[in-house]
């Protein structure tokens, strides 16, 4: 077949391309990022200054753990919630307090629960809230139980730089030290780049923040004496994925390859990228319920191909102020199950690699995204940009 078809080249596409736009111009079909980058709707191999591997991860193939948020109202309903979630096929829960968690609270809430099988996350949204204490309430709480030595895996939510005026570095790095000696499974520091995400055009300079508020992370705490190792292993980025479909790809598959630049100039393996969670923009969200299930799909996938670790998508009746009902999150789960078994998206390490298109895309956001890192860097670094803006 190779022999008897002659493989056309780029200019042989270009002419016919041309041909059929009669009076308009080639570049009326360009897609325009933003101001700066403008994307050509074709490419093949000729286009990509090198060929590339596939983007390496810590685990082999494309896996990602099913992420489903639950709202802590008391023990005995959230746990309920949970027990329903892990039926259906959840692996990663993640609770929303609004208030300080307690042994008590621990107790009713993992009824039922071997939390050895699955992850377990901790968002803690309310003044005044403290992530160490939370850890110190989980680990005591575990170690009175039978399952403290089940390799327990999770994270807390604990980002210095969005919820202090005055970040607490030095509570940060002692938080640290300490997961990462007594549970190297629970991530405690997380570089929430969610706020950065202002849709299509905003993808370069969303990188470049999301990078830069790691970078200052890595450079604070290992100047308080931690490793650039332990900070990278008790990391974890937290991205939201909006409706752009592509776009979304190829940004979440820039971020690895851009901290994966970062730890190769700390003689680290650009593999351990830490954990990418993908949650679904607010701006994503519609009142129609059923607008949201046909959305959750390309969204999912967009997140799923570009490479994330864990992935929530939201109940189907998230963008209306009413709670989830038992419809909405099995919707919501099943949108997994069908890219993982029926689609098997999981099955390759990288499933965007060897798109022309998507491969041009990653490389176009990630040298964007590094020239605008480079200028908050010489600018003083995240701390001094966000002060500015």
């Amino acid at each position: 077949m190779f022999e008897t078809f002659k493989k056309p080249a780029h200019s042989d596409w270009i002419r016919q391309v041309t041909k059929e736009l009669g009076d308009k111009p080639l570049e009326s079909i360009y897609w325009q990022l933003n101001d700066d980058l403008s994307i050509a709707p074709l490419f093949t191999l000729e286009d990509l200054a090198e060929t590339t591997a596939p983007i390496s991860r810590r685990e082999t193939g494309n896996t990602w753990e099913i992420g489903e948020a639950f709202l802590f109202t008391d023990p005995t309903t959230t746990n309920r919630e949970a027990l329903e979630g892990l039926n259906g096929g959840t692996e990663a829960l993640l609770f929303q307090f609004r208030r300080q968690p307690k042994a008590e609270d621990l107790n009713g809430l993992f009824k039922d629960i071997a939390l050895g099988y699955i992850s377990t996350h901790f968002d803690l949204s309310f003044p005044g809230k403290d992530p160490a204490a939370c850890y110190k309430t989980f680990r005591e709480w575990l170690s009175n139980t039978d399952q403290a030595s089940r390799g327990i895996r999770g994270s807390i939510d604990f980002d210095p730089l969005l919820d202090w005026s005055e970040p607490p570095f030095r509570e940060a790095a002692d938080l640290v030290k300490r997961a990462h000696e007594e549970e190297p499974g629970i991530s405690v520091l997380q570089v929430n780049a969610r706020i950065f995400h202002t849709g299509t055009a905003g993808l370069p300079r969303e990188l470049a923040l999301t990078v830069a508020k790691a970078l200052e992370y890595m450079a604070r705490l290992t100047d308080l004496g931690l490793s650039p190792e332990t900070v990278n292993a008790q990391m974890q980025f937290s991205v939201a994925v909006g409706t752009s479909y592509f776009g979304e790809i190829a940004k979440i598959r820039a971020l690895r390859l851009l901290w994966g630049k970062i730890l190769e100039n700390y003689s680290l393996t650009p593999a351990l990228v830490p954990p990418v969670v993908a949650h679904f923009s607010l701006e994503s969200l519609e009142e129609d319920p059923l607008q949201n299930m046909i959305r959750a799909a390309t969204q999912a996938m967009s997140a799923v191909i570009g490479g994330v670790d864990r992935l929530y998508i939201p109940p189907a009746n998230a963008g209306v102020p009413e709670p989830p009902t038992p419809f909405t999150r099995r919707v919501a789960r099943n949108v997994h199950h069908i890219l993982k078994m029926e689609s098997f998206l999981d099955r390759v390490a990288d499933p965007g690699a060897g798109s022309y298109y998507i491969e041009k895309l990653t490389d176009t956001l990630a040298e964007s995204a590094w020239s605008q890192l480079q200028e908050i860097e010489r600018g003083g670094g995240f701390m001094v940009f966000d002060e500015l803006v």
